[in-house]
């Protein structure tokens, strides 16, 4: 049966889109300098395989698992291609946190600070730090600490991503294939 569209029957469609995404993965691979053998160690297969992959006259592309496993720019360049002719638009995040996460964090920095500050010049008023003082003030400086933490384990993390996706992605070396 053939397309009305193209002319074309449905296994010479799946012929030239496997063949046009073969060469268009081999371009974002160019693109974003990463090596056959890097894809093959991230996505758990042989070398031959992505070669098969990025040759347009053979049959096999990677499938969705593959390409989930691969460096995110070269993933999301992949997905977003596809999606281009579905009429969808991808759209990467670049951090793992937003511009509202870090103003949450600020907010409670400086709600937490500023509870110490209050409780600690009241306990101070009378020149004498009681029991009853020194409990609420722990208290509030471990409010105020947890909130300095969840923005450290924040920062940490974002760190962490970014050393994760820096060692993912590898410059070509000589001989090497693409």
């Amino acid at each position: 049966m053939t397309s009305g569209i193209t002319g074309q029957t449905a296994r010479e469609q799946r012929a030239h889109w496997r063949a046009t995404f073969s060469r268009f993965f081999r371009g974002v691979l160019h693109r974003h300098d990463v090596t056959q053998e890097t894809i093959a160690r991230l996505v758990g297969t042989q070398q031959s395989k992505v070669a098969a992959w990025l040759d347009p006259e053979h049959a096999e592309v990677p499938g969705v698992p593959d390409i989930a496993l691969m460096p995110q720019p070269v993933a999301v360049e992949l997905l977003a291609w596809l999606g281009e002719h579905h009429r969808v638009h991808v759209v990467a995040e670049v951090r793992t946190e937003t511009v509202g996460d870090h103003l949450g964090h600020l907010h409670a920095i400086v709600r937490e600070g500023a509870d110490v500050t209050s409780l600690y010049s009241k306990a101070l008023a009378d020149g004498v730090i009681d029991d009853a003082e020194a409990d609420a003030l722990l208290r509030e400086l471990d409010e105020s600490i947890a909130a300095e933490t969840a923005l450290r384990r924040t920062l940490l993390e974002r760190k962490r991503v970014e050393v994760e996706r820096r060692s993912s992605v590898r410059p070509m070396g000589a001989g090497r294939q693409v």
